[in-house]
């Protein structure tokens, strides 16, 4: 950040305890809450998960766990919809002060339930396949994994297919992958019209974006960036860094004026917004069958949360 400008990898945003803290307000802001997090299809998606996979018992991996209140949710309309619950939860995330407090909360909620064994590990899922000791299912005690990745976690990454072909590896057919990611508002050919529907690059923020998404951004800059005089936020639509077919990038920009006189360009946040159809082609030519997905929150922009199930290739025993 005493540098000249760069990207922020979305890792270094919520490292410290500060960024943490801000973090966790964002997400409890109340129009954030009412928006997007109060209309997630947790019964829909419970129902339909125990439709395709049946009743094993479940490992839900949930990388960048953020607070853990959506993968809590997720593992209470699982149980209630087991007959005979066995779930395991797995709270991942590289920032420790988000990792203890998501630990802390699923206990709370769940640890008075014998059917749920909760774990927390601080890491960075970026490379999952290193953690083989910790998520090896021995053969005879199969559980059904459940990879989630919500809140735009998916969409942060710098190259998702590479992450989908290269982090993903030794998942058993059947296992389960749960993207949450924002929809496209447009095709990627129409980049007018995308300008014109997607509220973000319009300038249409909504309040709590405002009040809390981009102050977090904000006081990160004026925790560590010394004598700045002032901090603007702006939108560009990227097309440039999206590998998969249909999406385009929001790119938050910050224009840091410093008392000095200088000026610096900070990429805060890279957020990629997918055609549901294209991401489910591009998907399951890497192995993962798409499931069901359900689209929400119309009302502002709407997010897409699909549900894949690892395929059976040529090489698995029969």
């Amino acid at each position: 950040l005493n540098g000249p400008g760069g990207h922020i990898e979305q890792t270094n945003a919520y490292l410290e305890h500060r960024s943490a803290l801000s973090y966790v307000a964002m997400c409890n802001e109340p129009g954030f809450v009412t928006t997007y997090r109060a209309k997630y299809p947790f019964d829909e998606l419970a129902r339909r998960m125990i439709d395709s996979g049946g009743e094993s018992p479940f490992k839900v991996i949930a990388l960048g766990a953020g607070d853990g209140y959506l993968e809590v949710r997720l593992v209470q309309n699982l149980l209630s919809r087991c007959k005979s619950p066995d779930i395991e939860l797995l709270l991942f995330d590289i920032s420790q002060p988000l990792c203890s407090g998501a630990y802390r909360h699923a206990a709370e909620l769940l640890g008075d339930r014998p059917s749920v064994s909760v774990y927390a590990i601080q890491g960075t899922f970026h490379n999952l396949q290193r953690y083989t000791p910790l998520l090896a299912t021995p053969e005879r005690a199969h559980r059904r994994r459940v990879v989630c990745m919500f809140g735009n976690t998916f969409a942060n990454l710098q190259n998702e297919i590479m992450f989908v072909r290269n982090s993903l590896l030794g998942f058993a057919p059947g296992d389960f992958l749960l993207l949450n990611v924002p929809a496209a508002m447009a095709a990627v050919d129409k980049p007018e019209e995308i300008l014109r529907n997607d509220r973000r690059l319009a300038g249409q923020t909504s309040p709590y974006e405002k009040s809390a998404f981009d102050r977090h951004f904000i006081d990160l800059l004026r925790r560590y960036v010394p004598s700045i005089k002032n901090v603007e936020l702006s939108a560009s639509l990227d097309f440039e860094a999206c590998p998969v077919p249909g999406s385009y990038a929001a790119d938050i920009r910050a224009t840091v004026n410093m008392v000095s006189g200088e000026t610096k360009q900070f990429s805060m946040l890279y957020a990629k917004r997918y055609d549901q159809a294209q991401l489910d082609g591009k998907m399951a030519k890497e192995g993962w069958t798409p499931v069901a997905h359900w689209r929400y929150a119309e009302e502002y922009h709407p997010r897409l949360l699909l549900l894949y199930q690892r395929a059976r290739t040529d090489g698995d025993e029969k």
